[in-house]
């Protein structure tokens, strides 16, 4: 095995304390992809830190399943989508260490690792990572009696939160052939942490949208079908959002008008906005956006109430 190869394995076994399984979402060569000899999974680090492995060039999409510890089991599946500007997935820090936190809570976490957008192995790289995410939501969906869930969210962070919502609000696109396929692959509730939530050219992360869309010939169409604010309706699912207020790199303004978006279709929706935290504090450790995680479980557990009543 090269280093590279080594690295993903200790991501997927070494370091996945409390996950019980790892599945592959497809057999053979993904839909829409092509294989590519020289398109080569990997590991790179960001700014040289090797306390922070990201995962680059995924070819074998995954979703890594934490089963729920403790007393409690909330019968909720959370899709995790870890963020990297499309360019690459944080799979430590906005994935495994979310999914063990949220697996604490009662959750089965399940870290989808997704193909980025590149061209070197789609002519059609905007749906790589949205096939990605609609094909784990029916996987789990159909392994719900197994798993012991009733419902099945979503979560993102940055990107993988552009992921997250376009999941949420494109569900009915079908970005790959589902061979008869009737599983719903709408999300029960997102989660959204500093997410991209928009593709509008001046507001939105621009690294994003043009790994996603940048080049395309059709790029203003395709950035408005995969543009989530755009899309919000009256059916979007229920979501928690939070984001820094001090984030530079992805504006707190679109979660803002994410939220109010989900506000004017009567969507039940909750928004947090702490005073510090940066762009990518995940877990927020050490800091008071920390609280996230406890707040979205009371959201989710009051949304869960109401919906029994």
């Amino acid at each position: 095995m090269m280093r590279g190869q080594l690295l993903i394995a200790a991501l997927l076994v070494g370091l996945s304390a409390g996950a019980q399984e790892v599945v592959k979402l497809w057999t053979g060569v993904p839909p829409l992809s092509v294989e590519n000899k020289e398109y080569k999974e990997g590991i790179i680090y960001s700014g040289g830190d090797e306390d922070k492995p990201r995962i680059a060039k995924v070819t074998d999409p995954t979703i890594e399943i934490f089963r729920p510890k403790g007393w409690k089991n909330r019968q909720a599946a959370v899709i995790v989508c870890p963020g990297g500007g499309y360019a690459y997935l944080s799979y430590d820090d906005e994935g495994q260490k979310v999914a063990r936190a949220l697996a604490e809570q009662g959750f089965t976490a399940c870290v989808l690792k997704y193909r980025l957008p590149n061209d070197a192995i789609s002519k059609s790289r905007q749906y790589l990572p949205l096939a990605d995410a609609q094909r784990a939501i029916r996987i789990v969906r159909q392994r719900a009696e197994e798993l012991g869930v009733k419902q099945v969210g979503i979560m993102g962070f940055s990107a993988g939160g552009h992921l997250a919502a376009t999941a949420s609000t494109r569900y009915g696109i079908e970005t790959y052939p589902t061979k008869g396929d009737t599983t719903s692959a709408r999300p029960d509730f997102t989660v959204l942490g500093y997410a991209v939530s928009a593709l509008d050219n001046g507001k939105t992360h621009k690294g994003t949208r043009q790994r996603l869309v940048g080049g395309l010939g059709n790029e203003e169409e395709m950035a408005h079908e995969l543009n989530p604010i755009e899309h919000i309706d009256a059916k979007t699912p229920p979501a928690f959002i939070f984001h820094a207020s001090d984030d530079n790199a992805v504006t707190p303004v679109m979660s803002c008008e994410y939220h109010n978006a989900l506000m004017k279709n009567k969507v039940t929706a909750e928004l947090h906005i702490f005073s510090k935290g940066k762009h990518g504090f995940g877990l927020g450790k050490g800091l008071r956006a920390e609280a996230w995680l406890r707040l979205f479980v009371e959201w989710y557990d009051e949304l869960t109430a109401q919906e029994q009543e």
